[in-house]
């Protein structure tokens, strides 16, 4: 969706960048084989990838209210203040709305599954039903993953990135 082209594009070069942090791994650790540093780029790359995710969810989250607020679409889950809502301007209403959502939203890891699904839940229904039809609409059928297994790999990377900073540098 063209409302989205933005974050998209920032995503999918954040994550070129991660893929260069494993291509500069890679040829670390072909130069100097077992060298403990050569993990710092291959944990740069997964910082990076985990980082991207949620910075993504949050621009999603906020350019969907922005554009449901603007069209008078119907949303769920999202309060605003009664100050928010009685802004006579709707600009200036609106440019309010976007930046109490983000407000709202600054403190939330999105790539924590729970919180994912909470944010997804304000504009549909069922969201990890959703986001497994949408992944697997071009997959062949053997590929197909459930919504609980996509989950599963969410909650397998949201812990492991929490695990990544205690490990010894």
């Amino acid at each position: 969706m063209e409302r989205f082209e933005g974050a998209t594009t920032t995503f999918v070069h954040a994550m070129d960048r991660a893929r260069q942090m494993i291509s500069l791994f890679d040829a670390l650790s072909a130069l100097r084989p077992r060298e403990p540093a050569n993990d710092d780029a291959l944990r740069s790359a997964y910082f990076l990838a985990v980082s991207s995710f949620d910075f993504f969810a949050h621009e999603l989250a906020a350019v969907e209210a922005k554009h449901r607020f603007t069209n008078g679409l119907k949303t769920r889950n999202i309060h605003l203040p009664m100050e928010v809502m009685t802004i006579i301007d709707i600009d200036t209403r609106i440019s309010t709305a976007e930046a109490h959502v983000r407000q709202a939203n600054s403190y939330k890891a999105f790539v924590d599954p729970g919180k994912l699904a909470e944010m997804l839940s304000c504009y549909c229904q069922r969201p990890w039903d959703n986001l497994a039809a949408r992944i697997n609409a071009a997959l062949p059928e053997i590929e197909r993953r459930s919504a609980d297994d996509i989950k599963g790999q969410l909650k397998s990377i949201w812990k492991r990135r929490i695990k990544l900073p205690m490990k010894q540098m």
